[in-house]
């Protein structure tokens, strides 16, 4: 768990006045919070379904416009067991070095509503081509199976 910032000096003046330059306890805030931002991930770009009852076909989650590390994660939830038997692959998707580049995960198969995965990911996509998500779907029995997918994209500091 993250430390919490630093109160804000609000009681200390923030400049001394004849040489203008900021006061060591203002200093040592902005620091602190310059440090903590760029160490902080964002969330680039998300999607988060419920009801699926079958297949998605590729979503581009985010399309970079630097190179860098990022990270793709995501999590599935059963919501309704099928009557017989079901299951879910989630692939993960994106160009590195102009080659498509995939990591697909195991397949989900518990067919109870207890039935959950997640995984993560980490790529160094080309730029201005999508980091994309999709699933592959089967369910039998006459009750279909649904779920739910969730996934984020960030790129690590």
């Amino acid at each position: 768990m993250a430390m919490p910032l630093s109160p804000i000096p609000t009681a200390d003046p923030m400049v001394d006045r004849p040489t203008l330059r900021m006061l060591a306890n203002w200093y040592r805030w902005f620091s602190e919070l310059t440090e903590r931002m760029t160490n902080t991930s964002t969330s680039l770009g998300r999607t988060s379904q419920t009801g699926l009852s079958g297949s998605v076909t590729p979503t581009v989650l985010f399309t970079p416009s630097i190179r860098g590390l990022y990270r793709v994660s995501w999590a599935l939830q059963l919501t309704r067991a099928a009557t017989t038997s079901s299951s879910v692959t989630v692939t993960i998707g994106w160009t590195s070095g102009g080659v498509s580049q995939s990591q697909t995960f195991p397949a989900v198969t518990g067919n109870t509503t207890t039935t959950g995965a997640s995984g993560v990911v980490l790529m160094l996509p080309d730029p201005s081509t999508g980091v994309t998500i999709q699933t592959a779907y089967s369910s039998s029995g006459a009750t279909t199976m649904q779920y739910a997918l969730s996934a984020s994209v960030e790129l690590v500091p």
